[in-house]
Order: structure tokens, then C-alpha cells, then sequence
């Protein structure tokens, strides 16, 4: 029998959830660690793969194939790893829940052009102060290089990593971030701040590789998918100004380069 917490009306046993798309703590957290976890292994394996590959061929057999650290390697596995995401996402929802749609929040969202433009606005105001707090927190940084993606940008390939960093990121995070963990912690007793936190900490430690200072900048702009989320009661929102961001942080680096 399921238990229903007395304040909040949240699951919390078993990994179930009710019929409103409303999922336990544990459910929720385990579906996204799993769906990570799956999809973390399976890049592992394919660079694994490919690194042995690499090694076994003669130098000249070389100069034709990317190396394991090159773009043209890392992007589409992590393409691989994200569509891998979004495949189990959908699947293993409808094993937790028999309607997807209210499990991953995927409801219509009715903003007006002013709200979107709200939404965007509220994005980029959090964006920019937390960049300012982080430049105070740290220091000046030196900007950091785009090693391999740099010829990647450059290249007319460049729709893999728009693919990758924009349309595919977007849909997979939010939906896992905000539309599975943040949204269930934020039910509970904890409220909406601390279950956003908590929700925001743990999408910021994915993104490890952009140092202290862009820890603090993802932790905001996670705080900011949370509260547009919570605000529009969809996941689209934050799914469309999280893929309006990346596009944006894309441009930028393709004109800097």
C-alpha cells in the first residue's frame, strides 16, 4: 500500500507514483540516477571502444581516423548517450507511471508572447548576476579554451554539436532535473527552494569541467529552470529557454574562435 506523506500528499514508498504523475522521493531520484547512470556507462564504453581501436592501428592507418580525444569522437558519442536518454526516459516512465505525460510533466503550457518573453528575461537577469557573484566569489578567469570542439565549431559539421549542446540537452536535462527531481522535492516538506537546490546541486555536478565559477552560474541557471517550471506548470518552458541559452552560449564560442 502506498504511503502518502501527511503535509505534502507525496508518495513515499513504494517506487510507484500516483495516478496525477506525482512521484516518490525514491522513485524519482532512482529513475534518475539509473537513466544516468545507463546512459554515463555506455559513452564510457563507446570512447573505451574506440580508444582500443585507435591504439591497434598503424600510424599512417591513423591520419584518416579522429582520435579518441577529438571532437568528431566526443560529440557524437555524446549524442549517442543523449538520444540513449531520452529512449529510456520515455520508456522507464511509462514502467513508473501509466501516464508519461503528467510523470514528466509534459503538459501544454499556454504562456502568452509576454510570459515567454518574461520567462527568457527572468533567465538571463539570474544568468548575469550569478556570473557577477561568481566573478566576485573566484576572481577573474581566464577564458577557457574550447580544445577539441574548436574545429568543430568551425567546421560545417557543426550541426552535431548544436544537436548535441541545444536540441537534445534541453529535452533530456529538463525533463530529468525539472521535470522529474526538482518537481517531486519541491512537493515535499522541504519546499521549493531547498527541493530546487537540491535538484540544481546535483544537475551542477554534471558539469564539472567549467570550474568553480561556472558551477555557481549552472547552480543559478538551474535555479532559474526550476522556478520557470514551477511558475508555467510545465517542463516546456524550461526546456525552451534552456535549449535558447545553450544555442546562444554556442554562438558566441563559434564567434570567438
Amino acid at each position: 500500500m502506498t504511503q502518502i506523506h501527511p503535509m505534502t500528499s507525496v508518495p513515499i514508498v513504494p517506487l510507484r507514483t500516483q495516478p496525477d504523475g506525482r512521484w516518490s522521493v525514491v522513485g524519482a531520484v532512482a529513475f534518475v540516477a539509473v537513466i544516468m547512470a545507463v546512459s554515463m556507462l555506455a559513452a564510457f564504453l563507446m570512447q573505451t571502444w574506440h580508444g582500443a581501436w585507435y591504439a591497434s592501428l598503424d600510424v599512417s592507418e591513423r591520419l584518416d581516423v579522429p582520435s579518441p580525444g577529438s571532437a568528431e569522437v566526443l560529440v557524437p558519442i555524446q549524442l549517442f548517450a543523449q538520444m540513449l536518454q531520452a529512449v529510456l526516459i520515455w520508456s522507464l516512465a511509462g514502467i513508473w507511471h501509466s501516464d508519461r505525460r503528467a510523470a514528466l510533466n509534459l503538459t501544454p503550457a499556454g504562456l502568452s508572447g509576454q510570459q515567454w518573453l518574461a520567462a527568457v528575461g527572468i533567465l538571463f537577469a539570474v544568468k548575469i548576476g550569478a556570473t557577477m557573484v561568481a566573478a566576485g566569489v573566484v576572481g577573474p578567469q581566464v577564458p577557457r579554451d574550447a580544445g577539441p570542439f574548436t574545429e568543430l565549431v568551425r567546421s560545417d559539421r557543426m550541426w552535431l554539436l548544436f544537436l548535441a549542446t541545444v536540441v537534445m540537452a534541453g529535452l533530456t536535462e529538463e525533463l530529468l532535473f525539472r521535470g522529474v527531481l526538482s518537481r517531486t522535492l519541491e512537493g515535499t516538506v522541504i519546499g521549493f527552494w531547498a527541493g530546487a537546490g537540491l535538484a540544481s546541486a546535483a544537475f551542477a555536478l554534471l558539469h564539472l569541467q567549467y570550474g568553480v565559477d561556472g558551477q555557481i552560474v549552472i547552480f543559478a541557471v538551474g535555479m532559474a529552470f526550476a522556478w520557470i517550471r514551477a511558475w508555467s506548470g510545465s517542463v516546456w518552458p524550461a526546456v525552451a529557454v534552456h535549449a535558447l541559452n545553450n544555442a546562444l552560449a554556442l554562438l558566441i564560442m563559434r564567434a570567438m574562435v
